[in-house]
């Protein structure tokens, strides 16, 4: 399933937005929903729930009128075999160990027992084992009898996940979630990045996961994420050790006044300006949207989720569909479109900074396959001036620039781009 990153970001942009949509019809837009069950739809639709059920409890947990998620909703489906079942009330008792109400084996045993599959009890203390023997965590601050095989040593991912507590989860990115820890031994305050359960047995998924840590990592540059290593867990999951950056992803313009839009233009090009850098050391980003562009409370912009990052010398290889369809290059979803390179980038920035102006995708569609397919339609994205007149004519000009469909016309610098957008900036009025 060359699509099943884009289709996990997808459906990770929509619960971060505190979108209404259900899975249910989010899964029927898919070309395949209809299909019979494989081991490739099971294991996308156990990350989908995962995903949800994790954005679920954290809501809960910080406004308690959310609703909660529970595994028995997904029973029903037809995907659903033993196994799976047993698997996704696992992973129930996980989220609501570190997240939610926080039962005991025991107690969940007897909260699930007229749904629970045979497997279940082998599962739950998989997942104990597991939580004790990674993080430190304790039921009731008993030991756990039974230990967990260490997986052999990678020097690839040295680190040891026992010197970090997993404090929360944040959110999810293209290969894996997010979650907020605490480094025993300096003392300090990280994040640290799981490849995704269901893509350790994809060599090719765990080398491009060890690949976003190495091309991240190779960057200096205060607007890029720092990145401290790659780790194995004892469960045999791989994960990055990076900085925890207090900031959130960058929102539409609320007010139309000069002061914000001053700041939003600012903001994109501290990002432009990241990504500059980032070019000059021959790395593609792949993946630049709002949610990988945070602000912090001093207005500092940082770029993260290197998950879809190439080197510019890889920029010749192509596979459909990999980005986030509301803001995918075209060439990201057609070869026809030209390679992969800076100028991929540049539509992705160019297309975040239409849906900050806007409120709206410079693509058309409802559903992933709506914006896939607008993406590469001969069609002309329309222009800012067409829903937003107000707006100075020049950042019209340059966020045009920034979208024309076929590679060879479009904008190409992003230290250009950076250029343009602080010029704009700058004659704006108080």
């Amino acid at each position: 399933m060359s699509n099943v990153e884009a289709i996990i970001s997808a459906w990770e942009e929509q619960l971060r937005n505190g979108s209404a949509a259900a899975l249910e019809d989010f899964w029927q837009q898919l070309p395949f929903a209809s299909d019979g069950p494989t081991d490739d739809r099971r294991e996308l639709f156990f990350e989908l729930v995962a995903l949800e059920m994790e954005f679920a409890w954290k809501r809960s947990a910080e406004q308690p009128v959310a609703q909660h998620c529970r595994a028995a909703g997904y029973t029903k489906w037809g995907l659903c075999d033993v196994d799976l079942q047993a698997r996704l009330f696992a992973e129930e008792f996980r989220v609501r160990r570190r997240f939610g109400d926080r039962p005991t084996m025991v107690a969940f045993l007897a909260e699930v027992s007229s749904l629970a599959p045979p497997l279940l009890h082998a599962a739950l203390d998989q997942v104990e084992r597991e939580m004790c023997a990674e993080f430190g965590w304790r039921e009731g601050g008993r030991e756990i009898a039974k230990p967990l095989l260490l997986p052999p040593f990678d020097r690839r991912a040295p680190l040891s996940s026992v010197d970090y507590l997993v404090q929360r989860f944040i959110g999810a990115g293209s290969s894996g979630r997010v979650y907020r820890a605490r480094q025993h031994s300096l003392q300090r305050t990280v994040a640290l990045k799981f490849l995704r359960k269901g893509f350790l047995r994809n060599e090719v998924l765990v080398d491009r996961f060890l690949q976003e840590a190495r091309l991240a990592g190779s960057l200096r540059h205060p607007g890029i994420i720092a990145i401290h290593g790659l780790g194995r867990t004892p469960g045999g999951s791989y994960f990055i050790a990076m900085d925890l950056v207090e900031g959130e992803p960058l929102q539409p313009l609320q007010a139309k006044n000069h002061m914000q839009l001053r700041h939003l233009l600012e903001s994109v090009a501290q990002a432009a300006e990241a990504m500059a850098v980032a070019h000059a050391a021959g790395v593609i980003h792949c993946d630049l949207k709002p949610a990988n562009i945070l602000r912090d409370g001093q207005g500092r912009v940082t770029l993260t989720d290197f998950g879809l990052a190439r080197q510019m010398a890889e920029s010749q290889s192509f596979s459909s569909g990999e980005g986030t369809p509301a803001w995918i290059a075209p060439e990201q979803v057609d070869g026809y479109w030209g390679a992969i390179g800076r100028g991929t980038d540049v539509f992705n920035l160019a297309a975040t900074l239409y849906w900050l102006l806007t409120g709206q995708s410079p693509h058309c569609g409802d559903s992933t396959a709506a914006l896939l397919a607008s993406a590469v339609s001969g069609s002309v994205i329309a222009h800012l001036h067409a829903s937003e007149p107000e707006l100075p004519a020049a950042l019209d000009r340059l966020c045009a620039a920034g979208l024309v469909k076929p590679l060879s016309q479009r904008l190409q610098s992003m230290a250009e781009f950076a250029a343009e957008l602080r010029i704009i900036a700058s004659q704006l009025e108080d």
